[in-house]
């Protein structure tokens, strides 16, 4: 409430052990992921690096892809959107690959990328899409996907206990994955994939991730600090169509 966290607690078990989940417990954030390549690629926006209704291939010519003759390219906007046609069954199989060294090795593996519609025609949920951005984000920058999410959001954004990597994780004060099986309610260590990240795979906890909402809820101002303007928070937000 005004920018102020009023009130912040945890539930439950982090652990086999019974481990007290606590506000520093920090959980595998799934598909909220996403939200963080949203973020880095309005911030590549503002500073001239990427155009949103900039065919992908510019980026990373090295993805073939194979859409219908005379079909519109893919725009970094169709992937942000999952309007690209890319398939749900596609983001599935990209997740479930072996575990590659890099972003660019994982794409590299999927063989025979087709889309299933249209881009820009309807919407179709798939991890490959963000998983692209992620490929997309490295190219312009130079940088590993990572590196740059640590100085350009983690970092200003005083999220310290947000993890980017296994090691971080497992050095880390974070809940470890349960799984019903057989009725029962199991622990287990989910892989961790690091060349995921722009898709899923960012752990954080309730603390760190108070100050990322400030910032999405204060026109992209954290502090004294601006993540983004309002113009690209706006622009973030703003209902979108598949036309």
């Amino acid at each position: 409430k005004d920018n102020k966290v009023v009130y912040s607690k945890g539930f439950g078990i982090a652990d086999s052990k019974g481990k007290k989940v606590t506000t520093e417990t920090s959980f595998n954030m799934a598909s909220i992921s996403k939200t963080f390549a949203a973020v880095a690629t309005m911030q590549l926006v503002e500073k001239g690096k990427i155009d949103l209704n900039d065919p992908i291939d510019k980026y990373i010519p090295w993805v073939k892809i194979t859409i219908p003759s005379g079909a519109p390219k893919i725009t970094v906007k169709h992937l942000l959107t999952h309007t690209s046609g890319i398939t749900t069954k596609l983001g599935v199989k990209v997740v479930t690959e072996d575990k590659s060294e890099n972003i660019k090795e994982l794409v590299l593996k999927q063989k025979g990328l087709t889309t299933n519609s249209l881009s820009g025609q309807s919407w179709e949920y798939s991890n490959l899409n963000f998983v692209l951005i992620g490929a997309i984000i490295e190219s312009v920058t130079g940088e590993s996907y990572p590196d740059y999410l640590r100085k350009n959001i983690l970092t200003p954004l005083e999220m310290n206990n947000t993890y980017l990597s296994e090691e971080e994780i497992l050095n880390g004060n974070s809940a470890k994955g349960f799984q019903t099986f057989f009725g029962k309610l199991i622990s287990f260590d989910y892989p961790y994939r690091e060349e995921l990240l722009s898709a899923g795979m960012v752990y954080s906890n309730i603390e760190d991730m108070t100050h990322y909402m400030s910032m999405l809820l204060n026109e992209g101002k954290y502090k004294d600090k601006t993540i983004l303007s309002p113009e690209s928070i706006k622009n973030i937000r703003s209902p979108r169509t598949a036309t």
